[in-house]
């Protein structure tokens, strides 16, 4: 993995989030939809490998990636808890004390998403997360480890929405009006042709 210790911020872990069911694409894995020949997984490490540590994976099903040598995380619960889970299992999981979240159905992640994510964290903020126009990419995000027990309380309590969290936490919202393509999200068949057919 390429080191980013000479970068101006310090070791993250990346934590890609593909621990949804797919149900909008007939409950295909959304990691494993393919453009311009490749797996989403595979485009999405190419573009932020540079950037960090190391990378992990948070998916629920089994031997997902067999072709993708990277280690695999599961939501530390077996009933579905939605992205929060994933959130909790990155944390659980992280080599660092900060940890960039990101989702797997987005496949051109922006190549300076750490970089300017960590460029708004100071000492009276926890998360940074990405936003673009009206728009926040709660998902897109760089968390301090030290939130996991938090967290934790947080779901075992019931809470599931991310945005409240999130909004119950020292955080800062970085704009990306500059690189919307980047947010791009693929729910449907129709959003994946419309990619296909724009590529």
């Amino acid at each position: 993995m390429t080191s980013a210790t000479s970068k101006s911020y310090p070791a993250i872990t990346a934590v890609i989030l593909a621990g949804g069911s797919g149900s909008r694409l007939g409950g295909i894995d959304k990691a494993l939809l393919q453009w311009r020949g490749r797996s989403f997984l595979e485009l999405i490490v190419e573009r932020i490998a540079p950037q960090v540590e190391t990378i992990l994976i948070n998916s629920n099903r089994s031997a997902p990636y067999p072709d993708i040598e990277l280690p695999v995380v599961a939501d530390p619960w077996p009933d579905q808890r939605g992205p929060l889970a994933g959130l909790l299992a990155g944390l659980d999981a992280a080599h660092h004390d900060w940890v960039l979240f990101l989702p797997c159905d987005c496949p051109q992640p922006a190549a300076d998403l750490a970089q300017r994510l960590w460029a708004t964290i100071d000492s009276n903020s926890d998360i940074a997360y990405a936003g673009t126009g009206s728009d926040n990419h709660y998902l897109f995000c760089l968390i301090r480890r030290s939130l996991r027990d938090e967290l934790r309380s947080y779901l075992e309590l019931g809470g599931r929405a991310v945005h409240r969290w999130l909004s119950t936490q020292r955080h800062r919202r970085v704009s990306f009006d500059d690189e919307r393509d980047a947010f791009l999200n693929i729910n449907s068949t129709a959003e994946l042709n419309a990619l296909r057919h724009d590529s």
